[in-house]
């Protein structure tokens, strides 16, 4: 199945509440290039997505920005080729934004996105989540890379630099049951569930459900 034009795209966000203007439209298309022309030569995700980057990768990554409070630190946890950190960035420019990649080659590709987009106050970081240290983000979002226990643990073991928000992407038919069997880690590393946003893509006949973890005061 091809993937969607522009136009569909915009639609697609205004049934979400996102506006698109001509400025983002501008560093999507340049993003998006930048993805078909790389995506072989390291390996930045599977063929088959081709067809599915915006219709998929970019409306999915683009949700969660209506969720963000204002000016915070966020670190998108496994960024990959990018989802959701790039578009988070293009779409929420008063975010402070961190593409935590451990692997090299993904990691120089997301240097030079945020190059060539000139992406203010987006850095990457080319470690594991567990190496990083003395920063302090307010939000971590992770976007189908570990299950909710590991991501948990990984929070038990920062301390002091847990965030104020955590935000994990989820497949609908998993959500309830990793939440009941996490209850006593997630109450551990000091959090409780503030709630389950859940997104329908029509166009894809998709559901996607969000889970928002705050910290405890």
């Amino acid at each position: 199945m091809a993937d969607i034009t522009w136009s569909a795209f915009d639609k697609i966000l205004n049934s979400f509440d996102i506006s698109l203007d001509d400025e983002k439209l501008d560093k999507l298309v340049k993003y998006h290039k930048l993805l078909i022309t790389e995506r072989q030569r390291l390996n930045l995700y599977s063929l088959k997505d081709n067809e599915k980057l915006i219709k998929y990768h970019f409306v999915d990554s683009a949700v969660v920005v209506k969720l963000l409070p204002e000016n915070r630190v966020v670190a998108d946890l496994g960024s990959g080729a990018g989802f959701p950190g790039v578009i988070i960035k293009i779409f929420r420019p008063d975010l402070k934004v961190y593409l935590i990649e451990s692997k090299h080659k993904k990691a120089v590709f997301l240097e030079k996105v945020i190059l060539d987009l000139d992406l203010k106050d987006c850095i990457v970081l080319n470690k594991r989540f567990e190496e990083i240290k003395n920063i302090k983000f307010d939000i971590i979002i992770s976007r189908l890379v570990a299950s909710l226990k590991k991501t948990l643990k990984w929070l038990i073991s920062l301390d002091t630099l847990k965030p104020e928000m955590l935000i994990l992407y989820k497949k609908t038919r998993v959500i309830e049951r990793e939440l009941k069997e996490s209850e006593r880690l997630i109450k551990k590393a000091g959090y409780q569930p503030k709630e389950v946003v859940k997104f329908r893509y029509e166009h894809l006949r998709l559901v996607r459900s969000l889970l928002i973890l705050e910290k405890v005061e």
